[in-house]
């Protein structure tokens, strides 16, 4: 049963105890999201321009940020990127934002049509179609 309302987004009580025990759990999801999404952002801008130096590693951050901020207030999860979504947009060829929320659109509806349908698909089936995808993201030379 989901409840609606009863989301109280700060905590009863702060004090130092219950803020030392926050910031362990939150310091290492926000490094991991910000490492996730610059170096989805980087390999995305490299497989389309040639070039990463356009990515603003500062505004990155800021953005990340803002929206974490904002979904914390609602009771979101962390947001941070995609490394199976960037994939599969610069294997189409996708060159603009726009992809993006067909990407949405399009998860929308499988999620509301044909969920019935491929609830009986193994997961190691839906593993090698997403790793298939990011595998190609992968430049060994870098290393």
């Amino acid at each position: 049963e989901v409840r609606f309302g009863n989301h109280l987004p700060f905590p009863a009580a702060l004090n130092r105890i219950s803020m030392f025990k926050l910031a362990i759990s939150a310091i290492p999801i926000a490094l991991i999201g910000y490492t996730e999404a610059i170096t989805i952002a980087k390999t995305s801008a490299k497989l389309c321009d040639g070039d990463s130096s356009s990515i603003n590693d500062n505004k990155e951050m800021f953005a990340l940020a803002a929206c974490n901020a904002f979904t914390s207030l609602i009771g979101g999860y962390p947001v941070t990127g995609s490394f199976s979504r960037t994939a599969i947009n610069a294997e189409s060829g996708a060159r603009s934002p726009l992809s993006t929320a067909v990407a949405a659109a399009a998860v929308v509806v499988v999620l509301l049509l044909f969920t019935s349908f491929l609830e009986s698909l193994p997961k190691a089936a839906v593993s090698a179609i997403v790793l298939s995808c990011i595998v190609r993201l992968i430049d060994v030379r870098e290393f």
